[in-house]
C-alpha cells in the first residue's frame, strides 16, 4: 500500500518529469499564485464598492433632489463619482457654484430651464463617468481570463512533450516495456493535472467576479436614468 501511494503521488510524478515538465509545473504554480492574488484583490475591491454603493443609494432613497447631495458622498463609491460628474456638468451649464446649486436643489428648481441639448450633455457626462468606472472595475479581469484560457494549454504542452520523450526513449531501446515508460508518462500527465488545477478555480473566480461587475454596472446605469428623471422633476416643479 505504501509503495502504491508513493508511485501515485504528485511528488513521485514530479520526480519522474524531465526538466521541461518540471519548468511547466513550476510555471503553473507561479501563475496560480498570481491568479489567486488578482481574484482576492478584485473581490475586496468589489466588496468595498458594493458596500459604498448601498450606502449611497440608501441616502438617495426618498430624497426630493439628487442635487442636494452634491459633494457629500464618499468618493470611493462608483455611483458617487457618477453623481458628482452630473452635478459638475450642471454647475458648468448653469455657471453656478456648488452652494448656489444646493440652494436651488432644496427648493426643487434649477436656476433656469435646461434645453434638450444641455440635458443630453448632462447624460453624456454621466455615461462617460460610467464608462470610466467600468474600465476601473474590469481592470486586471483580462489577466484572470488569460490564466483560464492559457493554463490548460501549458499543461497540454508539458504532457505532449513528456509523452514524446517517453516514446523516443522506448524507440531507442527497441522494446515496449510498460514498466520503463510508465514513470515518464506519469510525469508527463502531471502537467495536464497542474494546468487544470490552475484553470478550474480561476474560471469559477472569474465568473463570480464578472457577476459582481454586472451588478454594479446595472446599478450605475439605473442611477443615470434616475438622475435624469430627477432633473425632469425639477423642471416640472419650476413650471408648476
Amino acid at each position: 500500500m505504501i509503495a502504491l501511494l508513493g508511485t501515485t503521488s504528485p511528488f513521485y510524478a514530479f520526480e519522474q518529469s524531465d526538466y521541461f515538465g518540471r519548468i511547466i509545473v513550476l510555471l503553473l504554480m507561479f501563475i496560480s499564485m498570481i491568479s489567486w492574488f488578482l481574484m482576492m484583490d478584485k473581490w475586496l475591491m468589489f466588496r468595498q464598492a458594493n458596500k459604498h454603493t448601498l450606502n449611497t443609494l440608501k441616502q438617495l432613497e426618498g430624497a426630493k433632489s439628487f442635487l442636494s447631495f452634491a459633494n457629500r458622498f464618499d468618493q470611493k463609491c462608483p455611483i458617487a463619482r457618477v453623481h458628482e460628474s452630473g452635478c459638475s456638468q450642471l454647475r458648468s451649464l448653469m455657471k453656478a457654484d456648488n452652494s448656489t446649486l444646493l440652494i436651488h436643489a432644496e427648493q426643487m428648481r434649477l436656476p433656469r430651464q435646461l434645453s434638450s441639448v444641455e440635458s443630453e450633455s448632462v447624460r453624456n457626462a454621466l455615461e462617460r463617468t460610467v464608462a470610466d468606472e467600468i474600465a476601473i472595475l474590469e481592470d486586471k479581469m483580462g489577466l484572470i481570463s488569460t490564466v483560464v484560457a492559457a493554463s490548460p494549454f501549458f499543461g497540454l504542452l508539458g504532457t505532449v512533450w513528456g509523452v514524446m520523450g517517453s516514446f523516443a526513449g522506448m524507440a531507442e531501446k527497441g522494446s515496449a516495456n510498460i514498466a520503463a515508460i510508465a514513470p515518464g508518462i506519469s510525469g508527463a500527465l502531471l502537467t495536464t493535472v497542474a494546468g487544470l488545477l490552475v484553470a478550474i478555480p480561476s474560471l469559477i473566480g472569474f465568473n463570480l467576479l464578472a457577476n459582481k461587475v454586472r451588478k454594479i454596472v446595472n446599478e450605475m446605469d439605473g442611477f443615470v436614468d434616475n438622475f435624469m428623471a430627477n432633473l425632469t422633476l425639477h423642471k416640472v416643479k419650476k413650471n408648476g
